[in-house]
């Protein structure tokens, strides 16, 4: 700066080296620059406006996580870096720093930095009234909360205030649970929403029960592109050490597949999550784990399955998802462990809900590539959410006439539409698979049978169904036969050939409709 004054409309790219350094000692330890990214603006006049689209996406979070672990760099310093390509000032950062209630780093710069006042923050008041600052001794309640004074940080636990000063090394001196505390930036108690976690714990109750309870805070109702990256000791402790005997057996495994393995994970409190977890760490294994992080942290609706976080670790790479307790709607086809068979209804209503969330799927670009029955998942009350998102590609929107090309043939052989043999890569071959889907819903077969002369349900169909009432599932109750006669006619339009397939926003209508 040459002796220039530094100001609030001074260029962040020119703030001295001492204040990066800063900055990075304050924001670092914990990860506490999750809080500033993930509040961080595509455009900087959105600070000023209600509307918000964040800067950095899922993959250049990772990318900053991975970069700072590294000797000699900073995640806070990367960050700051190329933010500043967007002429950025100071005046804007302290605003974001004060968004991600990040007071510390806020008021070194607005009172070491440009010689002012500490920022203004809320003032948390106990029931006796008396503010944070005032609350000093052990007979008041201050609630589980986080209140700070002038860049040091107080924490209320069991009755004491802990002070968190701007050092890494007081930082790390604190337990494991107020780090996890700190880290998350949620208060201790008082959640407005999450699992019922109980009433606060007593002192000497065990570390790994608060490390399970601030996990829990982290994971549920959690609606940030910024997914919470939990240790993979944690997840070694809620999934018994990956226990890979079979649920029905008393085990934690859930099923396997190409990509990795799926486990229950269960909180001492009953929450339960899925984990999946890589087979093993290659090039393929890799690719598709980082494409249905991105997928799924971007993307969010009803009927896709809600990712909750993830973990990498090393050699250990795994995804947490919410847990859907009914399995897959091929299990539940097959009345696997002896389950009820679905109902009419319920099979139209998870035909619809699977219809939605293809359909939203490809409004935003997107072929899944691998729809069937075992990726539609069923939650407690049996709604539909597509899974596994690992072969999702992205295509050109609209009529589905347009494509793109693809080196590798992917997806499962009874559900591919014979165009995807050719390299082809368009919204329609997720018309085809989902057709198939239909057709098991509808006949309770299975998508590929050895036994069967037409071994794939499609070909079987079309060569045996002359009178579809004549192969509906008896096991689903009484069909109505103009209910069954249109979910048939629509699964063959979406097994046409790809002139004649439509879309899947095309027969939705027509399958919302049958509600009627």
């Amino acid at each position: 700066m040459g002796g220039q004054k530094v100001t609030e409309d001074t260029f962040t790219r020119q703030l001295p080296y001492s204040a990066v350094a800063k900055l990075t000692s304050l924001l670092d330890p914990g990860k506490q620059w999750e809080k500033l990214i993930v509040n961080i603006p595509r455009k900087l006049g959105m600070l000023d406006q209600d509307e918000f689209v964040p800067k950095y996406d899922l993959t250049y979070v990772s990318m900053i996580d991975e970069r700072g672990k590294k000797m000699g760099s900073s995640s806070t310093r990367l960050i700051l870096d190329d933010w500043g390509t967007q002429n950025v000032r100071i005046k804007h950062l302290i605003k974001v720093l004060v968004i991600s209630e990040l007071y510390a780093a806020a008021d070194y710069l607005s009172v070491n930095v440009l010689g002012g006042e500490p920022v203004p923050r809320p003032r948390l008041e106990t029931p006796n009234g008396r503010t944070g600052q005032e609350c000093q001794s052990e007979s008041d309640t201050c609630s589980a909360k986080e209140y700070e004074d002038r860049g040091t940080i107080y924490v209320r636990k069991h009755g004491e205030d802990q002070a968190l000063s701007e050092t890494p090394e007081s930082f790390e001196s604190l337990s494991e649970e107020m780090r996890l505390s700190l880290r998350s930036g949620l208060p201790s108690a008082d959640l407005k929403s999450g699992p019922s976690l109980g009433s606060t714990r007593a002192p000497g109750e065990s570390d790994e029960i608060a490390e399970e309870e601030e996990v829990l805070r982290q994971l549920h109702g959690n609606e940030s592109i910024l997914l919470r990256q939990l240790d993979f000791k944690m997840l070694k402790h809620v999934t018994n050490n990956f226990n890979e005997t079979e649920m029905s057996k008393g085990g934690n495994l859930i099923g396997r597949g190409g990509f990795g393995t799926v486990f229950l994970g269960q909180f001492n409190n009953g929450f339960k999550i899925a984990v999946k977890c890589l087979k093993e760490e290659n090039e393929d294994n890799m690719k598709q784990f980082h494409t249905e992080l991105n997928v799924l942290s971007k993307y969010r609706h009803e009927n896709i399955v809600h990712l909750l976080g993830y973990c990498r670790e090393d050699a250990n790479h795994c995804l947490i998802y919410e847990y859907m307790s009914n399995g897959s709607l091929e299990e539940r086809l097959s009345c696997k462990n002896e389950t009820k068979p679905l109902s009419c209804p319920m099979r139209l209503s998870i035909a619809q809900g699977t219809a939605r969330g293809i359909n939203y799927l490809n409004q935003q670009g997107f072929v899944h590539r691998d729809i069937k029955s075992a990726n539609v998942l069923l939650d407690k009350d049996f709604i539909p959410k597509v899974g596994d998102f690992a072969t999702a590609r992205l295509a050109p929107k609209g009529t589905g006439t347009t494509f793109t090309q693809t080196m590798v043939v992917i997806g499962t052989s009874a559900y591919l539409a014979p165009k995807a043999f050719q390299f082809d890569v368009s919204a329609k071959l997720d018309t085809y698979s989902y057709g198939v889907v239909l057709l098991e819903l509808l006949t309770g077969l299975p998508s590929f049978d050895e036994e069967r002369e037409d071994r794939d349900l499609s070909s079987h169909m079309q060569e045996n169904c002359e009178d579809i009432m004549d192969m509906v599932d008896q096991l689903a109750g009484s069909w109505k036969e103009e209910t069954a006669i249109a979910m048939y006619n629509i699964a063959t339009s979406c097994l046409a050939k790809k002139k004649k397939r439509p879309l899947i926003e095309d027969i939705l209508p027509e399958l919302e409709n049958l509600s009627n």
